[in-house]
């Protein structure tokens, strides 16, 4: 490693000790754009680090705004809730959009790169597609160029590690894998399909020996799967009982219907 490229390498690690998620994730990209060659798996974890703890201060300030937003009855607050909730909205976007710029740079620019970088950046430019996503899902927004992009993002780190023979057992293919199950469940609406891509995973997981106990990191990610599976297994076992009950009262009262409350559900992802 030269000089330069740890003296930022440094800083960017200084940074995040510091809780400066800005100055950390300025430093990194400092040091991808000088780099004549690809980004270390260190340097590569470090940049996704720095990202998803910025993002997720946005992501709870915007989500903050919005609840004080809905709960507000009176007209005047509710108006700037939502002016203050539009101004975060409008941050978390900008901060999803260049970071997509970021690495769709580094995806052109990383054809002949290893298999595990180009699986790293397409599955990071899905879930900053997703993030976006979810936003329009929040606000009952039905444009899919979010959720499509996400969806051809994570599709193509999956085709691509499948081609390449990339085992199972690897952070970066099971992170498509899991991320893309929460995109199919949270903001498709496909959750049969969500559940089945939790249930193959684990079975081959089992069938491969991947659950060893000698990579953590991996263990960890599996355990993602088989949360997200039995939560989801509720989730969707609670609305077919409540659809069933909603049979009997139109049974019982004719057309009356009742709006479902939505389900808070505990998303693990990486």
């Amino acid at each position: 490693m030269s000089g330069a490229r740890e003296i930022l390498l440094f800083k960017a690690e200084l940074a995040k000790e510091c809780l400066r998620y800005d100055e950390a994730i300025t430093w990194m990209h400092t040091l991808s754009d000088t780099l004549d060659e690809e980004m270390e798996q260190t340097e590569r974890q470090l940049l996704s680090l720095v990202l998803k703890q910025k993002l997720q201060a946005l992501r709870v300030a915007f989500q903050s705004a919005l609840q004080s937003e809905r709960k507000e009855s009176n007209e005047e607050r509710k108006k700037i809730a939502k002016e203050y909730r539009m101004k975060l909205q409008e941050e978390f976007c900008k901060f999803c959009h260049d970071t997509i710029s970021v690495v769709e740079r580094n995806i052109d620019t990383s054809i002949s790169s290893s298999v595990s970088t180009r699986m790293f950046w397409l599955k990071l430019l899905g879930d900053y597609w997703r993030y976006l996503a979810e936003v329009d899902r929040e606000l009952g927004i039905r444009i899919n160029i979010a959720s499509n992009a996400a969806e051809s993002a994570y599709r193509a780190a999956i085709e691509l590690a499948g081609s390449a023979g990339v085992p199972i057992a690897d952070a970066v293919r099971l992170g498509a894998y899991l991320n893309y199950s929460v995109l199919l469940f949270e903001v498709l609406e496909d959750q049969q399909g969500a559940m089945k891509m939790c249930r193959v995973i684990l079975d081959k997981a089992a069938d491969e020996g991947v659950l060893d106990g000698n990579n953590s990191e991996i263990d960890l990610i599996v355990g993602y799967f088989d949360k997200n599976l039995a939560l989801w297994e509720d989730a969707v076992e609670d609305d077919d009982e409540d659809d069933d009950e909603d049979d009997i009262k139109r049974d019982k009262v004719g057309s009356a219907s009742n709006a479902h409350e939505e389900i808070d559900l505990l998303r693990l992802h990486l």
